[in-house]
């Protein structure tokens, strides 16, 4: 009886238990949902990128977690709207798989559909700041820059270099402070080039960096360099490494003399009778004379070039051509020199070998031109010749081997042509006894870009994006004009009376111009020189040291370009 009541007993208990599992709730095996509803499939990010999504759970989200490439990123977000601040600033640029994994609160998981996101983070870099022009003042360069304009600004960085290239470059300022742009460097010395630039780095370290800037000491300072006390004047100058030579006349005598870089006078020379129009310098240092000279040989005048060493002492001299004058030159991409001017009337251009001993005429040119009057040469071989006559000039086009390729009409007896930046030329012409004009054209249609006129202009040419003309004005003072790209006048200097002809742009971020003091061949004609910077500026180192100039009408029956001494009705140009 007790046995039964014992069985009964755990029948019961049974049942009771089986009766409560029965009633449990079922385990969720459920998944939540997730999709990514920002950015697009594709999209470039950088900095921070702002991922969004959309969760959804039976049961409920317990958090949502961001996957790139195969690796959590630890960021997670439990409630909604679900978002991710994800920083890429770390990362290198490239493509990225990403997906967001949903967690509900029965430990289910589900991947969203993966998206590929593209990190560029140079579209991130902060917005460079622009390095202006660098001054020098009072032995010292002042260096500005303009302001960041990025809300996520942390610092800039100025760092100092003596290579263009900023090899070696050291910090020598940081400041955090935004309005914080000019920094001065003390205690430059005369001479001196040194390279800047300045680094911009935001909050999450990206970098970017101004363009270079190079800081001149640009030397000003004139002086005059009378020569035995006689009419002198000067036709060429050039910058060679220690100082400047310039060439020209004295006393109807070719004469070169030498300064250093501060314009003290190191040595003079001449020639003897004739005139030097156009200096060359050689790869060796060593120096070509081009100009006129009477060859007693023959008993005529005849051009004129003279050999010298790196000290101007004359090595060889050759007389080219019978009744010619030698205007100017170049030196050919394999060492030859051209000459170019008139012989016998005509327009000639020749060549002569390296030592002197073997030339030849390469354009013999009647057309019923008198004179070559200027040439250049076009970057990827070939030439530009203008020839003139009267108030008419001929620009030829010709390739390396001067065969005729091109040929154009422009009004004005020619007086200097130079080639732009842009392959474009720029003139000096005579155009009556008492006007001359600048312009800008295109060599192959000689269709005018830009021009104007002055009382007398005897060279052009560029320097950095100005276009500068020299010569005089109508009451003797010498004139220096500086044009912007349209053409516009933007400076109009004079260094006092007489006439600049010469120029050279020199390594320190200026100009040094000779020419005369006086009227050419007048008994006060002194040879000057001026060092200026690029807006013809000499500063407190110019002195008028003449009196009133004078300027008489001249002809182009007198060939006055560049520097006239009378020879047999002849002209030195």
């Amino acid at each position: 009886m007790g046995m039964i009541r014992y069985i009964s007993l755990l029948l019961f208990i049974g049942l009771v238990f089986w009766s409560c599992e029965d009633e449990q709730e079922p385990e969720d095996s459920t998944p939540p949902t997730v999709n990514i509803t920002s950015p697009q499939n594709g999209t470039t990010v950088y900095e921070i990128a702002t991922i969004t999504c959309m969760s959804s759970d039976n049961e409920g989200v317990e958090k949502v977690e961001l996957w790139v490439n195969g690796v959590s990123t630890e960021l997670t977000d439990n409630s909604e709207p679900y978002s991710f601040d994800w920083n890429t600033t770390t990362l290198e640029d490239g493509n990225y798989t990403i997906i967001i994994r949903s967690y509900d609160t029965s430990g289910n998981t589900t991947d969203s559909e993966p998206i590929t996101l593209t990190v560029d983070n140079s579209l991130s870099n902060p917005t460079s700041v622009e390095l202006y022009p660098i001054n020098y003042e009072n032995d010292s360069f002042v260096i500005t820059w303009s302001q960041n304009i990025d809300a996520d600004f942390q610092s800039y960085s100025l760092y100092e270099s003596f290579s263009e290239d900023m090899g070696g470059a050291t910090l020598i300022y940081e400041t955090d402070l935004l309005a914080d742009t000019t920094y001065t460097v003390t205690g430059i010395s005369s001479g001196e080039t040194r390279y800047y630039q300045v680094v911009t780095k935001d909050v999450f370290g990206l970098e970017s960096e101004s363009a270079i800037g190079v800081a001149l000491y640009t030397q000003l300072w004139s002086d005059i360099y009378d020569w035995n006390g006689v009419s002198d004047w000067g036709n060429s100058v050039i910058e060679v490494s220690d100082g400047y030579w310039t060439l020209g006349v004295g006393d109807e005598r070719m004469r070169l003399f030498k300064t250093d870089l501060a314009g003290n006078l190191n040595t003079s020379t001449e020639f003897g009778f004739g005139y030097g129009n156009q200096i060359l310098e050689a790869d060796d240092g060593s120096l070509y004379l081009i100009g006129g000279g009477y060859d007693s040989d023959i008993g005529e005048y005849a051009m004129l070039v003279i050999k010298t060493d790196v000290a101007g002492t004359e090595l060889w001299r050759q007389y080219l051509g019978v009744n010619s004058w030698g205007y100017g030159g170049l030196l050919d991409d394999n060492g030859k020199i051209i000459i170019y001017g008139e012989e016998d009337g005509n327009t000639v251009v020749y060549t002569l070998s390296q030592d002197g001993m073997n030339f030849d005429v390469v354009v013999a040119f009647d057309h019923n031109m008198d004179r070559a009057k200027g040439m250049v040469k076009v970057d990827g071989g070939g030439y530009y010749i203008a020839f003139s006559k009267d108030y008419e000039t001929i620009i030829l086009g010709t390739d390396e081997n001067f065969v005729w390729e091109t040929e154009a009409n422009i009004a004005g007896y020619c007086r200097s042509l130079s080639l732009a930046g842009d392959g474009t030329l720029l003139a000096t012409l005579q155009t009556s006894d008492s006007e001359h004009a600048y312009m800008k054209f295109y060599p192959q249609t000689g269709q005018i870009i830009w021009s104007g006129t002055a009382a007398g202009l005897y060279s052009g040419f560029q320097a950095g994006d100005s276009y500068y003309f020299v010569g005089h004005s109508d009451d003797g003072m010498s004139l220096f004009l500086r044009l912007n790209e349209n053409g516009d006048i933007i400076t109009t200097s004079s260094f006092g009376p007489g006439i600049l002809s010469g120029y050279a742009v020199t390594s320190d971020g200026g100009l040094i111009l000779t020419g005369t003091t006086s009227d050419w061949n007048d008994e006060q004609s002194d040879t000057p020189l001026y060092k200026t910077n690029l807006d013809g500026e000499l500063g407190d180192t110019f002195n008028l040291l003449h009196g009133p100039g004078r300027i008489s009408s001249i002809g182009i029956n007198k060939d006055f370009n560049l520097t006239p001494v009378q020879m047999d009705q002849k002209q030195s140009d």
